[in-house]
């Protein structure tokens, strides 16, 4: 995750009151709404603070609305023990630490995938198949903080061939988050490029397509097979 600011101000967010720990208050935020007046350098995907994200207001934590009653108590500790301690790491491992007592974490694992990860193939393209997955059983088993999507190329336990996007995330927000895979995923196994330089030239590419700027074919073509894959 990447240090930026939003370029509109936190009051701007629609938000829901969930719980108060001490100083700290947790809200309910809608996530597209915040990635869409996002810079493109950074996501909100999940839960994040002021740590994350500047605009959020220092005893803010936000916790996005497609996480599920199951997965909340998990997200909001570690969202919490994070903002306590002072670092994400911090929080990162708590939730891990908690997700653990369910459901033992094979972080960093390969091999074959559970099969209750998958939801639904959309289809191939490019060489590549699209997959809707459940990322609660991706981030108990494989990668606590994992979120909107993922792709061969930082993660060695997504098979080589498919990229993954989060069925939980709003249909309309698909085809972005389906580009910014197929772009990282591209840019590291295909260009030797670092995950941190390819996830930023990825966020970049997505950006440009959320604001509606000129797209190669081979993007608009990507993003309007997965538009029909979804019927939207």
């Amino acid at each position: 995750m990447q240090l930026a600011a939003l370029h509109n101000p936190a009051k701007q967010i629609r938000k829901k009151l969930i719980g108060r720990f001490g100083d700290i208050s947790i809200y309910r935020v809608d996530g597209e709404q915040v990635r869409s007046i996002s810079n493109g350098l950074e996501e909100f995907n999940e839960s994040a603070s002021h740590m994350i994200i500047d605009a959020i207001p220092e005893n803010e934590g936000w916790v996005e609305n497609t996480v599920t009653k199951e997965e909340l108590p998990f997200v909001v500790f570690g969202l919490v023990s994070g903002m306590i301690s002072g670092n994400y790491d911090a929080g990162e491992l708590a939730e891990k630490a908690e997700r653990y007592k369910v459901s033992p974490s094979q972080d960093g694992a390969s091999g074959t995938p559970d099969p209750n990860t998958y939801i639904q193939k959309l289809g191939d393209i490019f060489g590549v198949k699209f997959y809707l997955i459940d990322a609660n059983v991706v981030r108990n088993q494989y990668k606590v903080d994992f979120a909107l999507g993922g792709n061969n190329g930082p993660y060695d336990w997504v098979p080589r061939d498919e990229i993954w996007l989060d069925a939980a995330i709003h249909p309309s927000e698909l085809p972005y988050i389906a580009l910014h895979e197929f772009y990282e995923r591209h840019r590291m196994l295909q260009n030797g490029l670092t995950y941190d330089k390819a996830h930023a030239a990825a966020s970049s590419v997505e950006w440009k397509a959320r604001e509606g700027e000129k797209l190669p074919q081979e993007h608009i073509k990507l993003m309007q097979f997965v538009r029909n894959a979804i019927r939207i």
